[in-house]
């Protein structure tokens, strides 16, 4: 909770006790910021969180982690069917599938419920970070700006420069569309609305084959 209003692009990552019910587990989160990963070791007995954590530093917000491999992570401790990974992404968990390429992400579902109405929006890993790097992005560039005079032609140099910052992420597909709009307060103050609509992650691909007589 203390992370919350920081946006510090950081994710908590815990794990999930190994062997436990697929069909049962109830995830105790229910935050945009905490991912909760399955299995949480391989077949040694060590955690592959670490593993986990460096693959998400490394791809940045350029893409999400799912369906990458964990190379190092050969053999999992308890491996998963598909109806037990269905089961897990439904309680919020992010199912790891044991291949030989090494244990693939699965999915990329943080810990939002759908009783989470300010956070409904955030409800993957990857879209955290996104509104992560939107917002700080804002932060840094209106720093310069304070101790300038309250006027309109400084209010629309703040707006153009916010806009041409963000544009970079409609290019690479992280968000689909964006606002950000400088409106003044008081004779002291001006207020910066930022709208988002993020990208969800294309996370499944339904195959239907239709054989003519």
């Amino acid at each position: 909770s203390d992370m919350a209003g920081e946006y510090n692009f950081a994710l908590g990552l815990v794990g999930a006790a190994t062997f436990l019910d697929a069909s049962s587990y109830e995830n105790r989160y229910d935050d945009s910021r905490m991912q909760v990963v399955y299995p949480s070791r391989n077949a040694a007995g060590d955690s592959v969180i670490g593993s986990y954590a460096g693959l998400r530093a490394s791809l940045g917000i350029r893409t999400t982690p799912i369906n990458k491999n964990l190379e190092n992570q050969k053999e999992l401790a308890e491996g998963l069917n598909k109806a037990q990974r269905g089961s897990l992404i439904e309680a919020r968990v992010v199912p790891l599938a044991n291949e030989a390429a090494g244990a693939r992400v699965a999915d990329d579902v943080n810990s939002v419920s759908d009783d989470n109405s300010e956070e409904a929006g955030i409800r993957y890993g990857f879209s955290r970070l996104v509104f992560d790097y939107a917002i700080t992005t804002v932060r840094s560039n209106e720093r310069p700006f304070i101790g300038r005079l309250n006027s309109p032609a400084v209010r629309n140099a703040l707006e153009g420069l916010l806009n041409n910052q963000l544009k970079p992420l409609t290019r690479s597909n992280a968000i689909i569309s964006f606002s950000a709009e400088v409106f003044e307060v008081d004779a002291t103050t001006a207020s910066v609305e930022l709208q988002i609509e993020a990208a969800a992650p294309l996370r499944f691909i339904e195959n239907t084959v239709t054989v003519g007589a």
